[in-house]
């Protein structure tokens, strides 16, 4: 169940090209090699760029690949446009040799969502409530207190500081808030996106498993 959900980030997903590729519009990907990962938020970027374009998913040649080997055949020429979020996106840009083609600006996606298993949210609510409202309270403490954060993130997550750096920047304050009918309506336009391009078997109705704490524990927590 979705349990919890980010701002968008609009900015910390995008569609990247070499400097000096001819590529200019996400139209100019028609017939070219695209890197991303299966079934990914970026594939989501790059389905919506597309059909903001007039562009079928079939007029491009998916190359299905990991960040990181998405990454290694972006450098080596092996694709034209490669679809990838932060902190990846922040590590090929401060790399050079790149240029965004399109980021999320104006793709009216979701952000990121927290999931729990259906019987475990329905029992452990206040804790889940509690998990969430600590993250957002870790995140405010990136801007407060960001030199630190940098430098911490730069050893957990083994990248320089300078891509930690970027990558915060691209990233809104971010306070984790309930799924409303407005956001479940977002993440049904991408459930639909992906049903019509077979990345899902069935239809889904998201408004189905969208987690409600007050109803479930019959209290405000």
């Amino acid at each position: 169940m979705y349990v919890g959900v980010e701002p968008p980030k609009p900015k910390a997903e995008v569609i990247l090209v070499a400097e000096n590729s001819p590529i200019k519009t996400v139209a100019d990907l028609k017939g070219h090699k695209v890197a991303f990962q299966k079934g990914s938020s970026s594939h989501n970027l790059l389905l919506r760029a597309l059909r903001q374009a007039g562009l079928k998913f079939t007029d491009i040649q998916p190359t299905y690949l990991t960040p990181a080997d998405a990454r290694a055949a972006f450098q080596q020429g092996n694709v034209d446009a490669w679809a990838i979020w932060d902190p990846y996106y922040s590590a090929a840009l401060l790399q050079g040799g790149v240029r965004v083609l399109k980021d999320g600006t104006d793709l009216n996606q979701t952000g990121s969502f927290y999931l729990a298993a259906r019987p475990y949210a329905e029992k452990n609510g206040a804790f889940i409530q509690g998990v969430l409202a600590t993250f957002s309270e870790a995140d405010a403490l990136t801007r407060s207190q960001r030199e630190q954060s940098i430098a911490l993130l730069a050893k957990t997550m083994g990248l320089p500081a300078p891509v930690i750096a970027s990558y915060l920047d691209h990233r809104p304050p971010t306070t984790i808030k309930p799924v409303n009918a407005e956001v479940a309506a977002l993440q049904q336009q991408t459930a639909d996106l992906f049903y019509e391009n077979r990345l899902v078997p069935k239809k889904v109705d998201i408004r189905q498993r969208i987690w409600q704490p007050t109803q479930l524990e019959g209290k405000q927590l």
